[in-house]
């Protein structure tokens, strides 16, 4: 058994940023391939790509949307499914903007991903 540990605290709402979280883990991942990769950068990040796109693809392509959504994972400080719910909802509001911005950074600097179509109303949009 291993166990990790990450020193991130919950937010006004009391949720973990998943994003913070996953980049720590991004990290740590790519950190497990190099010794695997004798140590050459270009072949870390061609390894860490390879695992990376199966994952991904077998997420993706084995689910619907709402099953795909469900599959969703976060981390919040509250006592009952409900008020997880509604304080996560609330943490992705405040910080869309964030979200947004990370798929815009992605997308000037590796080239354009195909836009696809969200729901432009409410609060949930992301802006890109």
């Amino acid at each position: 058994m291993i166990e990790l540990n990450y020193d991130i605290e919950p937010d006004k709402n009391r949720v973990i940023d998943g994003r913070i979280l996953a980049a720590k883990l991004i990290d740590d991942a790519y950190s497990l391939l190099i010794p695997y990769a004798a140590g050459c950068p270009q072949c870390t990040d061609e390894l860490f790509t390879a695992i990376s796109n199966i994952v991904l693809e077998q997420r993706v392509v084995e689910q619907d949307e709402e099953a795909f959504l469900e599959s969703g994972r976060y981390f919040c400080a509250a006592d009952t499914k409900e008020e997880q719910d509604t304080l996560f909802e609330k943490h992705r509001i405040d910080t869309v903007q964030m979200t947004s911005d990370f798929i815009k950074e992605t997308r000037a600097r590796y080239g354009s991903i195909e836009n696809h179509p969200h729901d432009t109303s409410g609060p949930k949009t992301l802006s890109l």
